[in-house]
This record gives structure tokens, C-alpha cells and sequence, in this order.
């Protein structure tokens, strides 16, 4: 897997989820970011359909 394990975070308060993303950034993931379950929704859908 290119740049690592996907994972996607789904925080509706803005600065935990750049503070996760970044985190988990640096321990070599490829994170996602959605701030509500309609966002989540959208970006799985795209997730699976590449």
C-alpha cells in the first residue's frame, strides 16, 4: 500500500481532527478527513468505487 494504511477520521471539531491527522500522518498513514457522518458516507462511497 503506497504511503501506508488508509484510515479515514471522522471529527466534527476542527483543530482534534488536523491534531489526529497529523499524528497519524507521522506514524506513515494515509489518513482521510470528514467532519460529519454525511462526509464520511461521501468519502467511502469514493473509497469504494477506485
Amino acid at each position: 500500500m503506497a504511503g501506508g494504511p488508509r484510515i479515514l477520521i471522522v471529527e466534527d471539531e476542527p483543530t482534534l481532527a488536523e491534531n489526529l491527522y497529523g499524528y497519524l500522518e507521522r506514524q506513515g498513514m494515509v489518513p482521510d478527513v470528514a467532519y460529519d457522518g454525511h462526509g464520511a458516507l461521501v468519502l467511502l462511497r469514493e473509497a469504494a468505487l477506485a
